[in-house]
C-alpha cells in the first residue's frame, strides 16, 4: 500500500489505479483501499466515483475510535469532495 499512498503523493494517479485495481480484485471491500481508491478518483477527476468509495470506507469505520488516523483521513477527504 506504500507504493499506491506514495504515488497518489506525486499525483500520479495512473500508477495509483494499477496498484489499487491488483490489490482490490483480492480485498474488494478493504476500506483502506477504498480510501485510496477515493483519493485516485479525486485525482483523476471523478468526484462522484471518489464519493461512492469513499461512503463505503467511511460506512466500514462508522464505529472506529475518533482518533483511528484512516477514518480520521476519510472524513477530512469527504469535507474535501
Amino acid at each position: 500500500m506504500l507504493a499506491i499512498r506514495n504515488a497518489l503523493e506525486h499525483q500520479d494517479a495512473d500508477a495509483a489505479r494499477k496498484g489499487l485495481d491488483q490489490r482490490m480484485r483480492s480485498a474488494p471491500g478493504d476500506p483502506e483501499l477504498l480510501l485510496l481508491s477515493a483519493r485516485a478518483h479525486r485525482e483523476e477527476g471523478a468526484p462522484e466515483a471518489a464519493k461512492a468509495d469513499l461512503a463505503r470506507a467511511l460506512d466500514a469505520w462508522r464505529e472506529a475510535d475518533p482518533e483511528f488516523k484512516l477514518a480520521q483521513e476519510a472524513r477530512e477527504l469527504e469535507k474535501e469532495l
